[in-house]
């Protein structure tokens, strides 16, 4: 299975709660190899409305940030 299909089929299975879930990812930038980050940001493109994702680190790898400020889905700090 391709990482991003992978990644597609943890969001489709996320819309099957209503329930506020947040996803914690810490230390970000330590997340080295170029196709861990671009699964997450295809999770984070794709994960329902009812999910919202804490990530901190030094970078923010190959999130679209940029996008999601644009949407207003987007805080920063610091």
């Amino acid at each position: 299975v391709p990482a991003t299909a992978a990644a597609t089929a943890l969001a489709a299975q996320l819309s099957g709660t209503s329930a506020p879930l947040v996803v914690f990812v810490d230390d970000l930038h330590r997340l080295s190899r170029e196709v861990v980050q671009q699964v997450l940001a295809r999770l984070v493109a794709e994960a329902p409305r009812n999910v919202r994702f804490a990530l901190s680190g030094r970078d923010t790898g190959a999130l679209p940030r940029a996008e999601l400020r644009a949407r207003g889905e987007l805080f920063e700090l610091g």
